[in-house]
């Protein structure tokens, strides 16, 4: 009887182990997390979609219980994300977007020292002047490979852009410099365009 049951769990163990290696090898650790401006606490559906077949591989929430983060092993491949809030109609005054950035789930991502390559997709919730300041921090990522998550004020989060900008080697003069091109080529095209639209007008008008 001992004899049957030493067997029987040895089987089982197998049966474990070939399991183990044959599902989870081809599977690869993803993170998903939220950046949520300080007095907006709605819940967030995260959709995790596969980007080659558009299939929505796993949903996740993420909430202030779990800190805005959640954690899964998917089958390896390209990803993407969708974010939404559940119930929130579309003259809501809380907006939410999520990074459209494509990503690779590897099955052993490299973790080395501080820096943990493992794939992080990022949304954001917020009113619309926050999403429209700083939604390209979604992508925002720091050297150890962290990125932002959590309940971020304005001028927390405006820290964190000028972090973003001193890492890219600029100073927040130049910003504003470029920026001030910026404005400064699209006015002078507007210009351009109405004086040379006035010129036309009133040459015809000559014409006539």
């Amino acid at each position: 009887m001992k004899k049957i049951l030493v067997i029987s769990a040895l089987l089982l163990g197998l049966v474990f182990l070939v399991k183990v290696f044959l599902f989870d090898s081809n599977k690869g650790p993803v993170v998903v997390q939220g950046i949520v401006q300080d007095n907006y606490d709605l819940e967030m559906t995260i959709d995790l979609i596969n980007a080659d077949t558009g299939d929505v591989a796993k949903t996740f929430k993420i909430n202030e219980e779990n800190h805005w983060v959640q954690k899964a092993n998917v089958p390896v491949g390209n990803y993407k994300i969708e974010a939404s809030i559940d119930g929130l109609s579309p003259r809501s005054l809380t907006k939410v977007k999520g990074t459209l950035m494509t990503k690779e789930v590897v099955v052993n991502p490299e973790v080395k020292g501080n820096v943990d390559k493992t794939p992080r997709f990022v949304a954001m919730e917020g009113s619309k002047d926050y999403l429209s300041d700083f939604y390209g921090m979604v992508d925002f990522q720091r050297t150890d490979g962290s990125m932002l998550k959590g309940e971020i004020s304005r001028e927390k989060m405006e820290q964190h852009y000028q972090e973003s900008i001193a890492m890219q080697g600029f100073s927040q003069a130049q910003v504003q410099q470029s920026r001030g091109h910026s404005k400064t080529i699209f006015s002078l095209l507007v210009l351009l365009i109405l004086g040379g639209g006035c010129g036309y007008y009133f040459f015809n008008r000559k014409q006539s």
